[in-house]
């Protein structure tokens, strides 16, 4: 009777200097407002939970609720037993979801900020349809920039191409055609009547369209240079400062003119300038343009 009468008064005794501390715990928000100097401290078990929520819909057990504790590495971590979203409010607003698949929606935008000032801010338009973009796997050289392959896989390109069009990265522009035979970057192509593309050949020079940009097998597709800067198979050293032509000895490449071409033959080769020098055979740059 003596230890249960102690026991009633010691909990009186601490119930009343709550009271007064104005600290309490009420199922009603606003059932008692704490003092704002007060401080709580949970301390758990090194490695487990510290705090645990759980409300009339989540259940009470372990695997229920909000967990809030510290991973055994120290790492605090916030765990939402529920198969539901985790939402972020601030000024009564929702302003961010974690759902429960892992996708992470903002409802405003994603600010950056810089390391001493100014920030980016990365925001969505009011866009009708919604759509997903993936990035590349790995970082894009140089000057690299990001292209869509129309299924919002992105990938880095040196340079834009537009439809059958590409502005190459050696300054050349470029149109896609159908490769007749296998050829490698250099060669110079002739067109066919069968629409494809075929290395030049030492007749008739006259039917030269372009400079392959990159190696292309039977029947693929082919980037062909048709005017600006391109890199060109010549056949023997070159040297700048002379004019170059389709070669009259060896197929889909290209050789060097020291004297202006002195008639039509001479001027159906030309294919430009070479503007660089190299010491045996391979590729040279040139400005290209054709008679």
């Amino acid at each position: 009777m003596r230890k249960n009468l102690l026991l009633v008064i010691v909990f009186a005794v601490v119930f009343q200097n709550a009271l007064a501390q104005k600290v309490g715990i009420t199922d009603k928000i606003g059932g008692i407002t704490p003092v704002s100097l007060l401080q709580v401290h949970l301390n758990g078990t090194s490695g487990g939970t510290v705090l645990h929520l759980t409300d009339d819909n989540s259940g009470a057990t372990l695997t229920d609720g909000f967990h809030l504790g510290f991973e055994s590495t120290g790492k605090l971590q916030l765990n939402l037993k529920e198969d539901n979203d985790f939402e972020f409010y601030t000024n009564g607003n929702e302003r961010m979801i974690i759902k429960n698949g892992g996708i992470i929606e903002i409802k405003n935008s994603l600010q950056l900020d810089g390391s001493t000032s100014g920030y980016v801010g990365i925001s969505s338009s009011a866009a009708t349809t919604s759509y997903s973009l993936t990035l590349p796997s790995a970082q894009g050289s140089s000057n690299s920039i990001l292209t869509n392959n129309g299924s919002g896989v992105l990938s880095w390109s040196s340079s834009p191409a537009m439809g059958n069009s590409y502005i190459t990265p050696d300054g050349g522009l470029a149109v896609k055609l159908i490769a007749g035979e296998s050829l490698v970057r250099g060669n110079l192509v002739r067109s066919s009547a069968d629409g494809k593309v075929y290395k030049t050949l030492t007749a008739t020079p006259e039917l030269v369209v372009g400079v392959v940009y990159a190696d292309a097998l039977q029947n693929a597709e082919v980037w062909v240079v048709t005017t600006g800067q391109a890199y060109v198979l010549f056949e023997a050293t070159t040297t700048n400062a002379v004019w170059a032509g389709v070669s009259n000895s060896n197929a889909g490449k290209a050789y060097i003119l020291t004297t202006i071409p002195p008639g039509n033959t001479e001027h159906d080769r030309e294919i430009g300038h070479p503007i660089e020098t190299i010491g045996s055979a391979g590729l040279a740059k040139c400005i290209i343009h054709f008679r």
